[in-house]
């Protein structure tokens, strides 16, 4: 029953034509998008260690702008987002310059089923440019070039049992060229405890994976994760709130690799939450950027699903990461 009624709110929340706003009377060719800048007391966000540049809102009359639940970083100064529609926008930091920009289908998933196109997350190997997602209802993983035109695809065996609108929401390729990977939950568990794998290699290289469990706190779940420079991972949760209409809150925690071991719980430290005044929504997408200065760039941005209580958020961060 815990994760019965969650799970109703969350079908309400989401379901088409309860919540939803009207499509945007545009062509898909339009690739125009904006990015609203937001009033919001930078000296005000209590995130430790991190220092707000800036909330953006992200609009476009194309149809296929929305559903965003993957960011990567792509140098020297371009934003990738992966629908769960199938669909990629490339834009630039709204601190400079959102053109160019491009909204169109993602290769061979944007099919018409939505096993293949349901993207969860993605990351990007920076010395090749080859770019892996993860896709949640075929529980497969795809590799492709940096123009999105060469796919190979696997369906890991260790995956197969996750499940079916919960599984690898969580996907990122560590310093050494190992692989990690996160389910949302865990089927057949009313725990909120999710099992993790950690690839020695490329997944596509049908490597067999270490299993782990991930236990994240207060009933949040894993939605994104990304590598910092150090090594450790950063990791984006969520947490649906029982209300009406369904609000999301959100936070992030920080792990290590080095402390994964078979079978066991995944150790993490908390970061922080999301939370006022920045502005609750379903974030989904989770991107780092290393700064010269020895900082990052915290990316963040939300899942918008066509709600008409929900938005496409850009959220910018500078942290200065914690020593181990």
């Amino acid at each position: 029953m815990r994760r019965i009624i969650p799970t109703l709110l969350l079908c309400a929340a989401l379901a088409p034509g309860l919540w939803l706003r009207d499509p945007p009377q545009a062509v898909a060719t339009d690739e125009r998008i904006t990015a609203t800048l937001l009033p919001i007391d930078a000296d005000a966000v209590r995130l430790p260690g991190m220092r707000l540049l800036g909330v953006w809102q992200m609009g476009s009359r194309n149809s296929f702008f929305y559903g965003f639940s993957a960011l990567l970083w792509r140098p020297p100064g371009q934003l990738m987002a992966f629908s769960d529609a199938g669909y990629v926008v490339r834009f630039g930091d709204p601190h400079a310059s959102i053109s160019p920009t491009f909204i169109g289908k993602v290769g061979q998933l944007s099919g018409e089923a939505k096993a293949n196109r349901d993207i969860e997350a993605a990351t990007r190997n920076p010395d090749t440019g080859q770019i892996w997602i993860a896709l949640e209802r075929s529980n497969s993983i795809s590799r492709t070039n940096d123009s999105l035109t060469d796919w190979s695809t696997v369906r890991p065996r260790a995956m197969r049992g996750w499940p079916n609108n919960e599984g690898p929401e969580a996907l990122t390729r560590l310093r050494d060229g190992r692989f990690l990977v996160l389910s949302e939950t865990r089927s057949g568990s009313d725990a909120w405890e999710t099992p993790g794998l950690l690839f020695p290699d490329d997944p596509l290289k049908k490597v067999r994976p270490i299993g782990f469990r991930f236990a994240p706190p207060d009933g949040f779940r894993p939605v994104d994760a990304a590598t910092l420079p150090d090594g450790r991972v950063l990791i984006l949760l969520r947490k649906l709130e029982l209300s009406l209409p369904p609000g999301f809150r959100s936070q992030l925690v920080l792990a290590d690799p080095a402390d994964i071991r078979a079978g066991q719980l995944w150790p993490w430290n908390p970061v922080g939450r999301i939370d006022h005044p920045l502005p609750r929504d379903n974030y989904e997408a989770l991107a780092v950027t290393p700064e010269a200065d020895g900082s990052v760039v915290v990316w963040l941005m939300s899942d918008d699903n066509q709600s008409v209580f929900q938005r496409t958020l850009l959220v910018k961060l500078r942290w200065q990461v914690p020593p181990r």
